[in-house]
């Protein structure tokens, strides 16, 4: 737990003095930061709930003519093919996280608090557990923000190959509002129908079942009410507050969705042509905040059970 504290504080205060220093001593306190980033994911052993399922995949190279994700295991498979160790394909992983972070950093305005926003929020989950998701949303946001159409197709290719989720994210952004929103509400009964009888992650009152979730989706609905005053692609807003409804009501597994569509409209935010006032660089503040808190109560909630997939952070053997 002391490893996980040390690490978020020391990257946030390098967040916090990039924020106060002038524009190039900032952009190299944001390359420090994903140095740090990349090597506390990178050389992380055994940590994280999907870290096991991963190991699995790669080791037994299991979906190995899966034509689902092709992306991410045509990684796996030329890693296999070249014989690199598991623990290298981690860190390869973690080297494409930071290097798609960058370019994403640098079309932004308020790179610095992006940066925060995201290891606040998102690091733990994206670069620990769903890597294949962690990818997919930083490539289809890369598509995003650059207006090259020969960038988009090949990125948006990309993030659809690494976790093929992303072609209902192209929808929701190529698609009129009112017709997606049509077609999803058609979907909610099918997807209700595969999770209640083909998976665990179903449940009837997210109160019950998820209390640590429930004040972090509070406080990002709460951000997204908030942000609705600025120049923000609207439908991002919309389509976050419907996922967080349908959590509420137990549809969990668009919990990890949700995460996605929350970390478009961070980007979609923080590259706004408008200054902000001190208030709103408090409210953000504050928001971090909260992020940082709810991510680490959860290594402390899985030190204080005794199941170690976070606790006592693990470098590589």
């Amino acid at each position: 737990m002391t490893f996980y504290v040390l690490f978020f504080l020391l990257v946030q205060f390098i967040c916090l003095l990039g924020f106060v220093l002038k524009s190039k001593d900032r952009n190299k306190a944001i390359v420090c930061c994903l140095i740090l980033m990349i090597l506390f994911s990178g050389l992380n052993y055994g940590k994280g709930t999907d870290y096991i399922s991963y190991r699995n995949i790669y080791n037994d190279n299991l979906y190995s003519e899966s034509f689902q994700d092709i992306g991410f295991y045509s990684i796996v498979n030329i890693l296999n093919w070249l014989e690199l160790d598991f623990n290298i394909f981690i860190f390869i992983i973690a080297l494409f996280n930071g290097f798609l972070l960058y370019i994403i950093i640098k079309k932004l305005n308020y790179k610095i608090l992006f940066l925060s926003c995201y290891i606040a929020g998102f690091y733990l989950y994206f670069q620990f557990n769903a890597l294949k998701q962690g990818l997919s949303v930083l490539m289809f946001i890369v598509a995003i923000l650059y207006s090259s159409r020969i960038i988009k197709l090949i990125f948006i290719s990309l993030s659809i190959s690494m976790h093929s989720s992303q072609i209902i994210t192209l929808l929701i952004n190529y698609t009129n509002l009112k017709r997606f929103l049509l077609i999803f509400g058609l979907l909610i009964p099918l997807v209700y129908f595969v999770d209640k009888y083909y998976s665990s992650y179903i449940y009837l009152n997210i109160l019950e079942q998820e209390k640590s979730l429930y004040p972090i989706l509070i406080a990002k609905s709460l951000f997204c009410i908030w942000i609705i005053k600025f120049n923000v692609k609207k439908y991002w807003i919309y389509i976050y507050l419907i996922l967080v409804v349908l959590i509420h009501f137990g549809f969990i597994y668009f919990s990890r969705y949700a995460d996605v569509i929350f970390l478009i409209l961070l980007c979609e935010f923080f590259k706004v042509d408008q200054k902000f006032k001190k208030i709103d660089y408090f409210l953000i503040l504050i928001f971090i905040s909260i992020m940082q808190i709810g991510t680490l109560n959860i290594v402390l909630k899985d030190c204080i059970l005794n199941k170690d997939i976070w606790c006592n952070y693990n470098l590589l053997n």
